[in-house]
């Protein structure tokens, strides 16, 4: 409640349809092929991989567990997440971002809930997945919000043709998101988008 403590007359209720904790490195066999070993850390995740790797799971788990009996799912990792590409000699090779400047600490589909379901006559919605690498100690309550806040269909502040001069600087949806680990209040531009949203 306290993130949307400046939204008026709110009434947003957040039901956990269910949480599983993987006690084991093989809980989760399906995103074994996202786990890599670089050389400054023991062991890291590419979170693209992941990403994709739980819409597939659950995608093909539809009987078992119906994409209309959840609104999205948001997995928590204490691994580092690190991406993976090639060099020109077609070596793999681990970067934390394409400029190499900071860690990747979560991916969400942006127009995720929206977008989705709001699916053609006889299609089904797909499942709507945000990946996030939990530090603990509470320090991960600003980019769970921010994560969640795409898959609720709002953009970087910055980026949103909303947003007003400056307007990005200490709200949840700042692009840099390693910064809003310290914001918890959504900006004037999110939250007309919430509005419209619920």
């Amino acid at each position: 409640d306290m993130l949307y403590s400046k939204l008026k007359k709110t009434k947003i209720q957040i039901n956990i349809a269910g949480i599983v904790i993987g006690s084991a490195e093989d809980t989760f066999t399906f995103l074994n092929e996202c786990f890599i070993k670089p050389p400054d850390a023991e062991k890291s995740m590419d979170p693209v991989c992941a990403f994709k790797q739980f819409k597939l799971f659950f995608e093909s788990n539809e009987r078992t567990i119906p994409t209309g009996s959840y609104d999205f799912i948001v997995y928590l990792t204490s691994d580092d997440m690190i991406r993976v590409k090639k060099d020109e000699k077609g070596r793999e090779e681990s970067y934390r971002v394409e400029d190499n400047t900071c860690a990747w600490i979560g991916l969400g589909e942006n127009h995720g809930y929206l977008y989705e379901n709001y699916v053609k006559e006889g299609e089904s919605a797909k499942p709507i997945i945000a990946t996030i690498q939990d530090e603990g100690q509470l320090k991960s309550f600003g980019i769970v919000a921010h994560e969640i806040g795409h898959l609720m269909s709002l953009y970087h502040d910055q980026s949103s043709p909303l947003t007003a001069d400056g307007e990005c600087c200490g709200y949840i949806m700042k692009p840099t998101s390693i910064h809003c680990m310290q914001c918890l209040s959504w900006s004037p531009t999110s939250e007309e988008t919430l509005r419209l949203f619920f």
